[in-house]
């Protein structure tokens, strides 16, 4: 009874018997359904793309920055453009972090495939945590992105 009556607060006017097929389709509820659709046609595309293209041009179509493009588009669609404009500032060092997930999960994959994800997953929740709980200005999210990147490369390079 809570959902009809949920349903009727978003569509004043309509059946909700009808809500089962009409749901997806309202622009009150499709940027939230949208965004898992456009994700998911993504990895889908990216990984048929790397089988077909090779593990090289793979790594620059999953290195895109998709996630964040379909993010930031839906933030500021369902919220406002100034939110998703806020949002930005903790892009940088979350690329940072994750070049440290990457090197991670190189020097654990070679003990173990489970090894190698979840501890690069532990460690990148970690400090994407720790990040969000900063909350480091842009500047600041900018030299950690150059300090990550800086011991990523030194590390994978001397391993």
């Amino acid at each position: 009874m809570a959902k009809t009556a949920a349903f009727q607060a978003v569509n004043p006017g309509s059946n909700p018997g009808r809500r089962t097929i009409f749901l997806f389709f309202s622009w009150e509820i499709f940027p939230f359904r949208g965004t898992f659709v456009v994700g998911s046609a993504w990895i889908t595309l990216a990984t048929i793309l790397t089988e077909k293209l090779g593990t090289k041009v793979g790594g620059v179509i999953g290195g895109f920055p998709s996630t964040v493009v379909v993010a930031l588009f839906f933030i500021a669609w369902t919220q406002s453009t100034a939110i998703a404009a806020e949002a930005t500032t903790i892009i940088p060092i979350i690329i940072g972090i994750d070049s440290l997930f990457i090197t991670a999960f190189v020097l654990l994959a070679r003990r173990n495939l489970s090894i190698g994800l979840l501890g690069a997953l532990a460690l990148w929740a970690a400090l994407a945590f720790l990040s969000v709980y900063a909350r480091p200005s842009f500047g600041a999210s900018l030299i950690g992105f150059a300090v990550f990147l800086a011991f990523s490369c030194y590390v994978l390079e001397k391993n």
